[in-house]
């Protein structure tokens, strides 16, 4: 692996970069890699500084990014793939996906440990569990979710979450905090259970469908004109 005590940008424009060891930033060091392709095989960490990886990301192993228990965004510039986990923690920096995940091959899992806000605006495929155990901030996915091999999505929030788009899991739904959840779309699962523990707003038309197992919203639902099934 390597350590930087300053800020560095590993770039290859055109080209590809692989990531065979640790990188480590020390006190104030941000890592930005920059390349057509980027292949992971190891954690990326800082102490309280940005990430930021792109423009096509490539996972070959499980793998981390964290920016530490403080302030510190990791920003993934484009789509991910790869059959393996991806776990992040941003402590209280921001978290933001500017590509589709698992488009091309499905990750198996995403863990999101620590982050203030989480938002994408493009599909997320996980052949596994996706996991937000805590977000404190906004948690906004704008585009559909889908899952398979048994993949339950569990969200902890700690202000507002935001599901748009049609969302199909092998698994169950599961929302635990207190805050609002605004939905336009749907949520489908195999059988599983759908569970929201806040107030339901309805940005727009919406079906939840647990199919033989349980739907349970815990705090009532506005439709605010929309239908709901």
């Amino acid at each position: 692996g390597v350590t930087f005590k300053d800020s560095v940008t590993i770039q290859s424009p055109a080209g590809a970069i692989t990531v065979n060891g640790a990188i480590v930033g020390k006190g104030d060091a941000a890592i930005k890699l920059d390349a057509a392709t980027t292949t992971l095989k190891a954690n990326i960490t800082t102490e309280d500084q940005n990430i930021t990886v792109g423009r096509n990301v490539f996972l070959a192993t499980d793998v981390l990014l964290s920016t530490g228990a403080g302030a510190g965004d990791i920003t993934l510039s484009g789509p991910v793939d790869g059959n393996y986990i991806l776990s992040l923690d941003a402590g209280t920096g921001n978290i933001q996906f500017n590509g589709a995940v698992g488009s091309s091959s499905p990750v198996s899992g995403i863990k999101i440990n620590n982050a203030q806000d989480v938002k994408t605006d493009f599909t997320i495929a996980a052949a596994g569990n996706i996991d937000i155990i805590k977000a404190s901030g906004n948690v906004s996915f704008n585009n559909s979710i889908t899952t398979t091999n048994n993949g339950n999505v569990t969200i902890s929030n700690g202000q507002n979450l935001t599901l748009k788009g049609d969302n199909k899991l092998d698994g169950s739904f599961s929302q635990k905090d207190a805050q609002n959840v605004f939905i336009a779309g749907s949520i489908t699962t195999s059988n599983d259970n759908i569970t929201i523990n806040s107030p339901v707003k309805l940005l727009g038309n919406t079906v939840l469908d647990a199919g033989t197992a349980t739907i349970t919203v815990n705090q009532g639902l506005a439709a605010l004109s929309n239908s709901f099934t």
